[in-house]
């Protein structure tokens, strides 16, 4: 879907995995109440709204996220990579977890992890990509 952004979205979960738990546990809990603070205004809320699309757009493709970075770090281990196709690391990871989801209470964790991963890897790749120098960009 996005040949450049989720090997790069993979990389920052890789080198940071716990920072990039809680920065998403925190974009969980945050973008809700700051779209509800910018509602408080008529300038502010059209973006709430954007806020609020985004986050939910996020959260629906969480799991595909976290799939995506489960596929690689698999394909990493068992070294499959450019012996067999990346859907097939890919769908693995992706009918695990929505396999382990279906668990009643350890589901919630699950996607609750999932979220947090999709977010935070989305978060600090937005992060470091804004704090990069020009020059490295190109």
């Amino acid at each position: 879907m996005f040949p450049v952004l989720f090997p790069r979205m993979g990389k920052v979960a890789k080198d940071e995995p716990w920072s990039t738990l809680g920065w998403g546990f925190l974009a969980i809990m945050l973008i809700p109440l700051s779209a509800l603070l910018l509602m408080i205004t008529v300038v502010g809320i059209p973006l709430a709204l954007l806020f609020l699309l985004v986050y939910v757009i996020v959260l629906l493709i969480a799991k595909i996220i976290a799939a995506d970075f489960l596929a690689r770090c698999l394909s990493n281990y068992f070294k499959w990579e450019g012996r067999i196709p990346f859907i097939l690391p890919f769908m693995l990871a992706f009918t695990a977890l929505i396999l382990l989801a279906r668990i009643p209470i350890l589901g919630f964790i699950i996607n609750l992890i999932a979220a947090s991963l999709a977010l935070g890897m989305l978060v600090l790749t937005f992060y470091r990509w804004r704090i990069q120098s020009p020059e490295v960009q190109n």
